[in-house]
Formats: structure tokens, C-alpha cells, sequence
């Protein structure tokens, strides 16, 4: 929508426009892959017609029918002075008589109405005229260029069926079946899935219910070829729309299978009124009675828009309990390495992006989305069916952890250790917001970077912590300058509020424990450099792995603040800082070692022999 509304300000005329807007939230992104040609026509018209635009104003009235964006762009704010609803006017004026424009005008438009008729404005016309038709001109080419570009989409509300149309073989039907059959009871749809003229790809779920018809997940379009084949199955008993983005072929199937009940995810009907489902799904994680024996739900209700303060996807994610097939709409995404180049860019956006984005900012509630991954990696389930990506008839758990980086770590006893399960809570202001969302990109980067050696061991890879590897390098210079306030800066947003002189006191307990104390990071190449030489010298020392422990932000930003470093490892002898791995400190262990100075250091601390 506010593609639109940026595509309507780039046609304005030099005062006013207005758009008339649907207020069903399921209607088409139409054009809004191209909306940037909108942008740079609005910045001409803009910088043609000479304004200075210190102050924007959008008022928002409310019809029962629609929501009338009016958008205005003027030296001096308007004032709106009435409430506009069918049949009324709307009146806008200028504050004062001795505006920019002149003298004090006062415009009237023309009534609302139900139609979605667009609003007429008589604005002044003070400006040449030959400025005002450069600016319409650019807008116009634009939009022109951006209707003949965008690809034709049905109207979500569309409620007749189309007509049949071959399914064209792409990547995400490479077939180019109507329907695939997966398992005895389970059929998926598969169909490109376009947004910004990259294919995304769809897929719809479709199973027969143990107590017979058919339960049907995420709609597709329905076209005749597609209806005939779901009619030879059965009838359809269940439309299922599993979170706030899937609706948009909801009506269609609601019209086309009167005698079906439609279910949607928990607030789906007070969202998209004008679609008429019959009941919400997946509340208290429950499911209808009358296909329990089918399928058990999980409702991801530990998410926020951080834009919005409101649930963005509220997806409800379903286990089909005969086939072992788990059933996700958005919260996951399984894209091949085969996809065209725009699908990999999506991939990529939404991997290193989106996705991390989502763990630092977007989960609100911890304690409620581990109880919901723990519910659903306890289903056992071992297919995993995605809309979006290649389905998977094995290894469905293991993509699934590795997905949201709940993978196991090197931490004691096999516990699980993850960017989503280490201590965070939600940022307080905008500077944990951005270090929380770079730390979450990190261990999405880390994640994706780890091999696993012979012992076991997980993490970059081992040669990264050669004295004279790039990473070393980038390492050194992370150390000084502004880099290194930057690090410092990062370490203490990421601790957030804690009580200094509480985790001063269990440092210098944990020093104490040993003559050799180590505080460390479980994957990283450079702390298991540093513990292998430790180990091969027959040190007595202690590691502390700041990325398990609870407190583990907080002593790396006093670790910060007393070294100026808050790079792994951090190296204590006798109570001196030595360094790190390579560098820092005295040199740091592998250096000092091959100058010979290590092991005179150790022995005269008592930890080796």
C-alpha cells in the first residue's frame, strides 16, 4: 500500500491526490515491483516544480467501504477540518492568509464514495504552466512504464474460477503436474509464486482426511485444469489460510466450495473482514475435533511487526500426523541451488536479512518460541513440506534447527547452544536494535561457515587462525582505531543493563580458579588454536565459553573495557592479560611461544610442570 500511495503522489498534481484504497488487506501487490520508477518520477515532479517541502501531512477518513489516503505536499501544513464519511465533504484550508500561495483559499472536494471512486481536487494554479506539465509528464511516463512492466495478477477477491491455462515447467513446478502426489493421502500444487518479477514459488498442501474429504492448506489460484483434478479426489471439506500473508486466494475457494469450512490463523477475521472465513485455527494450539486424528498445530504467537507493535506473519504451523510431514507456510524456506538468479537474490535477502532480522527484532517472547520449537521439534516428524522451496522427504528436523540456527554446539554435555537461545532480550533502544541485528547476522554467517572436524569439534574453519591467513589480517585491523571503539560500542549495546560490580566479581572469581584462565567462543578457529598449543604444552588452565554462558555479554564488554579488546580468545596468566590467539596483550600465546617466551611464563605461574 504504500507502493501505491508513493505511485499516486508520483501522478499528483502540485498540491493534492487522492486514492481510493480497499481497506481488504489481501489485495494484489500489483506494480510494486517497479514502485522505485514511481520514486524518481515524484522526485522530478518535485524538483521541476520548484518546491520546498519542509513539512508532509497524510490524514487518513474512513468510509465503511474503503480508507481515502489524502496525500499533500505544500510549503505550509493543510488543516482538516471535517470527519468525511459517504455523502459528506471534505474541506481543506491554509492555516494562515499569508501563505506562500497567496491569499487565504479554501478547496472543496468532491464527496466519497463506495464505488472507489478517486476523489476530484481543484487545486490553485499558481505555478507555470510549463513546469506543471514537465512534472506530470515524468510522473506519467513512470506509471506508464511501470503498469506495462508489472506482471497481471488476479484480484484477491476474485471469485470466479479462471479458465484452464497449462502450468509452464520452472523451477518450482519442474514437472509441470497439477498436482504431485507425495504420500497416499497427500498431493501438493505447485506454482511459481511472482513478487517483483522474481519467482518465489508457491506451493499448496492438499490432504484426505482419515474421515474423508479434503483438507486443503495455503490456496493457490484455482483455474479449471486445478479444480478438476481436486474434484477427482474428493470434496473439499477444509480451506485452511495458515497466516496473515496466504489469503489472497481465500474468497476464490470459499465460492467455488460453499459447503467447506474456511479456517484462518487467530485475528484473521477481524484483519480481512471482507474475506468470509468460518472459524480461526490454531488458538491455545489446538485443532478442530473433526480432523485431530489428522494433524496437530503449533501457533507461532512470539512475534512482533517492531514497526507495528501487531502480529506479522501469526503463523499457525501444522504436523500431518499419518505421513510425518511437517507443514510450514513462511517460517521456512528450502530454495535449491538450482533456482534462476533472481530466486538465489531473494534467497539471499531473506537468509542474511529478513531472517536475522526476525531472531533479533521480531521475537519478543523467548520463552514462548522455544516452547513452540520444542513442541514442534517433539513432533518427530521427519518430511518437511514448505511453501516456498524444495520439499523434503528426509532430514525435515535437521533443516528445520539449522533454519532458525538452533544447532548443537561444543557446549558440555551436548547442550544445545544457538543464536536464538543465548540471552538476549528485546532492545530498549535503537542502538541494541542495530547491534542485536548485526549480532544476529554474524552467527547466521557463522552458521552457514561451520565444518565439522574428525573429533567432533564445530566451527570456521580451523585454517582461518594461520598467523598469516586474510583472516588474521582483517582480525588486526579490527583491533585499532575506530574498529576497535566500533567492537567495544557493539559489545556493550548487546550487554545491555547489567550489574557491573556482580560480573566484576565473577571474573575475578573464574580468574582465580586457575593460574591460566581463557575466556573463549566455542566455534571460533582462534580459541581452539589457542587451547590446542595450551594442550600440547600440558597447561593447567580454565575456559570460560562466553557465547554459552548466561553472562557472557556482560564480561565481554567489561573485557572491552579493561583490555580494549573484545575479541576471542582473552588469554590470563597470573592474573596478566597475554592476548589473544595471534596477537593482542604481550603478543598473544602462538607468538609469544615461538619467541620462546610461553613457557618460562607458565612455569613461573605453577601451570605446567
Amino acid at each position: 500500500r504504500l507502493m501505491s500511495v508513493t505511485k499516486a503522489m508520483a501522478s499528483a498534481t502540485p498540491y493534492y491526490h487522492t486514492i481510493s484504497i480497499p481497506t481488504d488487506h489481501s489485495m494484489p501487490r500489483r506494480m510494486n515491483h517497479y514502485a522505485i520508477l514511481g520514486l524518481v518520477g515524484m522526485a522530478c515532479a518535485i524538483a521541476l516544480l520548484r518546491f520546498n517541502v519542509p513539512q508532509k501531512q497524510t490524514t487518513l477518513f474512513t468510509s465503511p467501504m474503503h480508507t481515502t489516503t489524502i496525500i499533500q505536499i505544500r510549503s505550509t501544513p493543510l488543516v482538516m477540518n471535517s470527519k468525511a464519511y459517504p455523502s459528506q465533504l471534505i474541506k481543506a484550508r491554509t492555516p494562515s492568509p499569508n501563505d506562500m500561495n497567496g491569499p487565504h483559499q479554501q478547496t472543496m472536494l468532491s464527496p466519497i464514495t463506495n464505488d472507489g471512486t478517486t476523489i476530484q481536487v481543484q487545486p490553485p494554479t499558481a505555478q507555470p504552466v510549463w513546469w506543471l506539465l514537465g512534472a506530470i509528464g515524468m510522473a506519467v511516463m513512470s506509471m506508464l512504464f511501470s503498469m506495462r512492466q508489472a506482471p497481471s495478477q488476479p484480484c484477491a477477491m476474485a471469485s470466479t474460477t479462471a479458465e484452464k491455462t497449462p502450468q509452464p515447467k520452472t523451477w518450482s513446478n519442474l514437472t509441470g503436474e497439477v498436482l504431485r502426489q507425495l504420500g497416499p493421502d497427500l498431493w501438493v500444487a505447485e506454482r511459481p509464486f511472482i513478487w517483483n518479477n522474481i519467482d518465489v514459488g508457491g506451493k499448496m498442501a492438499v490432504v484426505r482426511l482419515q474421515e474423508g474429504g479434503l483438507w486443503i492448506h495455503s490456496p493457490v489460484d484455482l483455474d479449471s485444469e486445478l479444480k478438476a483434478a481436486i474434484d477427482a479426489l474428493g470434496d473439499v471439506r477444509c480451506i485452511v489460510s495458515p497466516n496473515y500473508e496466504h489469503v489472497k486466494w481465500a474468497q476464490q475457494w470459499i465460492d467455488a466450495y460453499p459447503g467447506a469450512t474456511s479456517y484462518v490463523c487467530p485475528g484473521g477475521m477481524e484483519k480481512f473482514p471482507r474475506i468470509k472465513y468460518d472459524r480461526e485455527v490454531g488458538m491455545g494450539n489446538e485443532v478442530p475435533a473433526d480432523w485431530a486424528a489428522d494433524f496437530a498445530c503449533t501457533h507461532l504467537d512470539c512475534e512482533q511487526n517492531p514497526f507495528t507493535s501487531r502480529p506479522f506473519f501469526n503463523e499457525v504451523v501444522f504436523l500431518h500426523k499419518p505421513s510425518s510431514t511437517l507443514i510450514v507456510t513462511d517460517a521456512f524456506w528450502n530454495y535449491p541451488s538450482e533456482a534462476p538468479t533472481g530466486t538465489k537474490l531473494w534467497k539471499f535477502g531473506m537468509d542474511q536479512v529478513y531472517l536475522p532480522f526476525y531472531n533479533a527484532l521480531m521475537i519478543t517472547d523467548r520463552s514462548r518460541f522455544r516452547a513452540a520449537m520444542d513442541r514442534i521439534l517433539g513432533w518427530g516428524f521427519d518430511a518437511l513440506l514448505p511453501c516456498h522451496g524444495t520439499y523434503l522427504r528426509t532430514g525435515g528436523p535437521g533443516a528445520f534447527r539449522a533454519h532458525f540456527g538452533l544447532l548443537e554446539l561444543n557446549t558440555p554435555g551436548g547442550a544445545v547452544g544457538s543464536v536464538m537461545d543465548r540471552s538476549r532480550t528485546p532492545p530498549t533502544n535503537l542502538g541494541q536494535a542495530v547491534a542485536q541485528s548485526l549480532e544476529a547476522m554474524e552467527m547466521g554467517r557463522i552458521k552457514a561457515q561451520s565444518v565439522a572436524d574428525a573429533d567432533g569439534w564445530r566451527g570456521e574453519p580451523k585454517e582461518w587462525a594461520d598467523g598469516d591467513s586474510v583472516t588474521q589480517r582483517i582480525s588486526e585491523l579490527s583491533q585499532v582505531g575506530p574498529f576497535a571503539k566500533a567492537k567495544i560500542w557493539l559489545a556493550k549495546e548487546l550487554a545491555g543493563e547489567y550489574n557491573q560490580q556482580e560480573i566484576a566479581a565473577a571474573m575475578q572469581q573464574f580468574e582465580g580458579s586457575k593460574k591460566v584462565t581463557m575466556y573463549s567462543f566455542s566455534t571460533c578457529p582462534f580459541c581452539l588454536k589457542a587451547k590446542t598449543l595450551l594442550n600440547e604444552l600440558g597447561c593447567d588452565y580454565a575456559v570460560l565459553e562466553l557465547d554459552i554462558v548466561p553472562e557472557g555479554k556482560a564480561m565481554r564488554a567489561e573485557l572491552g573495557a579493561r583490555t580494549g579488546r573484545t575479541s576471542m580468545p582473552s588469554v590470563w596468566v597470573d592474573g596478566q592479560y597475554v592476548g589473544g590467539c595471534n596477537d593482542g596483550g604481550l603478543g598473544g600465546v602462538a607468538p609469544l611461544n615461538a619467541q620462546g617466551r610461553l613457557v618460562p611464563m607458565l612455569k613461573a605461574a605453577g601451570a605446567v610442570p
